[in-house]
């Protein structure tokens, strides 16, 4: 619930990633971790 704001220095497929994201830290008793990627694919143009 916030801002995210990113550059993009060249060309190319871009990860951004958020770790730990979730509020669960844990399912079943099993540690959990809730973590998201977002995937940019950056082409140049003339």
């Amino acid at each position: 619930n916030g801002v995210f704001t990113f550059g993009i220095p060249r060309p190319g497929i871009w990860g951004f990633a958020c770790l730990g994201s979730g509020p669960d830290k844990e399912h079943k008793g099993k540690e959990l971790s809730q973590d998201a990627v977002l995937w940019i694919n950056v082409t140049a143009f003339e």
